[in-house]
């Protein structure tokens, strides 16, 4: 009998927690920190952000191949942040953060060319996300069937507004760092001020004067 060439897939995957977010083959990195958005001000911050990149793996066609084996990628980019509320930029406290957690994440999920990508918010996904034009994209390097990357990508334009009270940003590029928002700010609501009518003074207090029999 002839023995069947079998198709070995041979994954290396690297994991790490960093706060900062260079890419190497195949990493997942996350970050416990609050950060927020600084410009235009809003009263918006994570506490949790995961960074994904496409993994290596080996393809090999018999045990024995290895390690001169094919290598080749799998999977694809993506962001995910997790929403804080009621904290200060900085805070790299887990329980501190765990426990001010909104329970709202936003996730971007990028296709294998790197540009053509999804925004959800929750379990709702928006009409548009493309990384066309936004950096990242060799010059030229775009056909019909793709585009060449330089590696990851860096800024997105979105349209959600099919989402409640979802934005758009189709003519900015939007940076993935530190984190990409596409709802409106929220704002504190302003501390309630009595009302005084104007020009009214306190009224003295009537005094009663008693008289005493001799």
């Amino acid at each position: 009998m002839k023995s069947v060439p079998k198709t070995i897939l041979v994954v290396v995957a690297f994991i790490a927690a960093f706060s900062s977010f260079d890419f190497v083959d195949g990493a997942i990195a996350r970050a416990i920190e609050v950060e927020c958005l600084e410009k235009p001000k809003q009263n918006v911050c994570i506490g949790e952000k995961t960074i994904a990149s496409p993994y290596m793996a080996m393809v090999c066609d018999d045990y024995n191949d290895y390690p001169d084996c094919d290598i080749a990628y799998r999977g694809g980019y993506w962001w995910e942040y997790h929403l804080v509320n009621g904290l200060e930029e900085g805070i790299k406290d887990y329980e501190i953060i765990d426990d001010a957690k909104t329970g709202l994440v936003v996730r971007v999920d990028f296709e294998d060319d790197a540009t053509t990508c999804a925004v959800s918010v929750g379990d709702e996904t928006c009409d548009m996300c493309s990384a066309v034009d936004c950096g990242g994209v060799l010059p030229q390097g775009c056909t019909d069937s793709g585009c060449e990357t330089t590696g990851n990508p860096i800024a997105i334009k979105y349209d959600c507004t099919n989402l409640k009270m979802g934005k758009k940003s189709l003519d900015e590029c939007v940076p993935l760092n530190p984190f990409v928002f596409p709802l409106p700010k929220r704002r504190n609501k302003p501390n309630k001020k009595p009302n005084k009518k104007p020009n009214m003074k306190p009224k003295k207090p009537k005094m009663k004067v008693k008289t005493l029999g001799v």
